[in-house]
C-alpha cells in the first residue's frame, strides 16, 4: 500500500533535522501507520533550476551511471531520487553493512500542497544558513518513510525514556595509496577530518578546531574510543547530537554559532543541562551521569562491531581520489585533466607513470575502482544512531526479547534495550568526482599553508596511529 500525504497531514509532522540533501520530519500524530516513523523529504536550491529528469519517466542516472550500476536494474530504471535512494540502500549498502542495521525506507506519495505546508511550518525551526541555501523540493512527488531510530515503536515501559546518540564518524583510516602525490604526503599522516577542520576554521564554518579524532573512534581500543567520545561531547559541531524521546537535547544543527557552545566548546551550563536530562536514564549520582553515559556509548561501540563493518566499507577506497580520478576520466572517455596540469619535471614523471597505469586498465576495471570509491564515500559520510531505553529488571517481558537487543551496563548495574543503525546512506553521484578531487586538494592545501613544515600538534600527532 502506497500512502498519499496531503496538505491536511502536514501538521502531524515536526522538524527533526536535516542534511545537505534532505529534511527529516518526525511523526507527531496517532495514526498507527506512522507512529514510530520519520519522513525524509527531498530538498532543492531555490536559486537553481530543479535538477530532476527533464522527462517525467526518464531514468535519473546518467548514461555512464547506468553502465556503472548495470547489475542493479532497479537503480538503473529509477526516475526519482527517493526510488534511487531506496534501491541503493537496500541492494548495495545493505548487503555490505548488514540489513539488520540499514533501513531502506518505504516510498510515500506527497502532494505539492503537503510539501508547501511543510516548508512553511518548519521555516522558523531551520538553521538560517540552511534556509539561505535550500528549501523543500516542491516538485519531488515522493518521500521516504523510515523507522524512527530515536525511539522504540514498542517499549517495555511506555514511561521509560529513550535516549539516542547520533554520531557522524567521518573517515576512520589514513590512506596509503601509492597514487597520493608527494606534495600531499600529509594525507598519510593526518586524518582527513583534522585537515578539514583547519579549512572550516579559516572559512568561519566552525568556531574552533574539534577535539574529536575519527582514527581513535575506529581503533577498536576501548580507551581510544572513550577519548574520541569525549572529544565529541566537548566539541560536538555537527558530528554529535543527542535526542531524548526524539527531541534534540544536546548538540546542534550545524553552523558557526550554536546554542550551548562557547568558542566552539560546550559550556558548563550545557553540561549541567545534560546531567539533568540523564536523571531518568543513568542510575547514578548527579555529577556522574554524563561520565557514565560516555562509558555506555563507548561500551556499545566497542562491543557491537558496527564500526568495524563501516570501516571495511570505507576501505574499499583503495586508490584514494588521487587515483580514482584517473579511472573516472577513463570511463568518461575524456583526456585526463590531472595528467596535463603539472609544470614540475619530477611531478610530470610521476604523472606519466600514473597515466600509463590507468590507461592500461580495462573499462570494467576502471568502473570497479570508481564504483568502490563512491560506495566508500557513502560510508565516510553517513551517520550512526544508537538508542537506549533503560529496562526495569522486574518487567515481566524482559526475557521474551531477543538478547541481541539488550545490553547490560555493569558500571550502574542497568539493563538497556538497545539498537543501532546506519543512516544517511545516499548514493554519491558520478558527476561529483571532479568536485571530490578539487575539494581534496583544497583541504590539503589549506592545512599545509597553515602548518608548513612545523611539527604536527599533539592532537593531530595522535591521529598518526593506525587503527589497531
Amino acid at each position: 500500500m502506497v500512502f498519499l500525504l496531503e496538505a491536511k497531514d502536514a501538521e502531524e509532522w515536526g522538524y527533526r533535522g536535516e542534511g545537505a540533501a534532505n529534511v527529516v520530519m518526525g511523526y507527531l500524530g496517532t495514526s498507527p501507520e506512522f507512529v514510530g516513523k520519520v519522513l525524509r523529504v527531498q530538498k532543492a536550491s531555490p536559486n537553481k533550476p530543479n535538477d530532476s529528469s527533464p522527462e517525467k519517466n526518464a531514468p535519473l542516472l546518467s548514461v555512464e551511471e547506468q553502465v556503472l550500476w548495470s547489475e542493479l536494474q532497479e537503480m538503473v530504471a529509477s526516475n526519482s531520487k527517493e526510488i534511487l535512494a531506496q534501491g541503493y540502500a537496500q541492494h548495495v549498502i545493505g548487503s555490505l553493512l548488514g540489513s539488520d542495521h540499514v533501513d531502506p525506507g518505504t516510498l510515500v506519495c506527497v502532494s505539492k500542497e503537503f510539501l508547501e505546508a511543510l516548508d512553511q511550518n518548519i521555516y522558523k525551526k531551520r538553521p538560517e544558513w540552511r534556509i539561505r541555501d535550500t528549501r523543500i523540493n516542491l516538485q519531488s512527488g515522493f518521500a521516504l518513510l523510515m523507522s524512527d531510530h530515536a525511539s522504540f515503536s514498542q517499549g517495555l515501559d511506555g514511561a521509560a525514556p529513550c535516549i539516542s546518540v547520533e554520531i557522524k564518524p567521518k573517515c576512520g583510516f589514513l590512506p596509503c595509496s601509492r597514487f597520493i602525490s608527494s606534495e600531499n604526503h600529509l594525507k598519510r599522516l593526518v586524518s582527513r577530518f583534522a585537515m578539514h577542520q583547519h579549512l572550516k576554521l579559516s572559512q568561519q564554518e566552525v568556531a574552533s578546531i574539534s577535539k574529536y579524532c575519527p582514527i581513535d573512534l575506529f581503533s577498536e581500543s576501548r580507551d581510544r574510543i572513550h577519548q574520541a567520545i569525549g572529544g565529541l561531547l566537548e566539541t560536538p559541531q555537527n558530528n554529535l547530537r543527542i535526542f531524548l524521546n526524539g527531541s534534540l537535547v544536546f548538540g546542534g544543527l550545524g553552523g558557526y554559532a550554536e546554542e550551548g557552545l562557547l568558542n566552539g566548546s560546550i559550556t558548563e551550563q550545557a553540561v549541567q543541562n545534560l546531567e539533568d536530562i540523564l536523571e531518568n536514564v543513568m542510575t547514578c549520582q548527579k555529577g556522574e551521569r554524563m561520565a557514565c553515559f560516555k562509558d555506555l556509548i563507548t561500551e556499545s561501540l566497542h562491543k557491537t562491531g558496527i564500526l568495524s563493518k563501516l570501516l571495511a566499507v570505507q576501505k574499499m577506497d583503495l586508490y584514494d581520489i588521487e587515483g580514482a580520478i584517473h579511472a573516472y576520466f577513463n570511463i568518461m572517455r575524456k583526456p585526463c585533466q590531472i595528467c596535463t596540469c603539472s609544470s614540475d619535471e619530477s611531478d610530470n614523471q610521476m604523472q606519466n607513470h600514473i597515466h600509463d597505469y590507468f590507461t592500461s586498465l580495462s573499462l570494467e576495471e576502471s568502473r570497479r575502482i570508481v564504483r568502490d570509491f563512491l560506495v566508500a564515500t557513502t560510508a565516510k559520510d553517513c551517520s550512526l544512531m544508537f538508542t537506549f531505553q533503560p529496562v526495569n529488571h522486574d518487567a515481566t517481558d524482559v526475557n521474551s526479547l531477543d538478547g541481541n537487543n539488550m545490553m547490560h551496563f555493569t558500571a550502574t548495574n542497568q539493563t538497556f534495550r538497545f539498537k543501532a543503525h546506519y543512516v544517511d546512506l545516499d548514493l554519491k553521484r558520478l558527476e561529483k568526482m571532479i568536485h571530490y578531487y578539487k575539494f581534496d586538494q583544497k583541504i590539503v592545501t589549506a592545512y599545509t599553508r597553515m602548518h608548513g613544515t612545523k611539527r604536527i600538534s599533539n592532537h593531530e600527532d595522535s591521529e598518526m596511529r593506525e587503527p589497531v
